[in-house]
């Protein structure tokens, strides 16, 4: 886990009214009500966004579906057959919600942007 992050998130959670600060399976989040927006883990960050949001990063380098740790347009080592075989179809609706962003190419502002779209969507939901 990232300590710069961590700062990050406790930081944005201070200064928004009606977020508040939690853990999840011993990792730092951040809820909006009951809602996680935000967990910490050792990938970087996994924000939950909406469709908009997803589909505006999905080629950014730095962002990976949250199912999927390998980094994004690395190849499957396995062929293709045997990779549909082990894998399900189809994610979650759930687990297609999240990403994972490892902000080493993102600036703060950018960050900071991610998360208030992320908290507004829990809040609305």
């Amino acid at each position: 886990m990232r300590r710069d992050l961590r700062a990050v998130l406790d930081a944005f959670v201070a200064s928004h009214r009606g977020l508040r600060s939690g853990h999840v399976f011993g990792a730092p989040a951040a809820f909006a009500g009951r809602r996680m927006f935000a967990k910490l883990d050792r990938d970087g960050l996994r924000l939950r966004l909406p469709i908009a949001s997803r589909i505006a990063l999905r080629d950014g380098p730095a962002v990976v579906p949250s199912r999927d740790r390998r980094a994004v347009g690395e190849a499957n080592p396995r062929p293709p057959s045997a990779h549909r075989a082990a894998a399900p179809s189809r994610p979650s609706a759930a687990s297609r919600d999240w990403v994972v962003i490892t902000p080493s190419s993102r600036s703060a502002q950018r960050l900071e942007m991610l998360l208030e779209q992320a908290a507004r969507a829990a809040a609305m939901a």
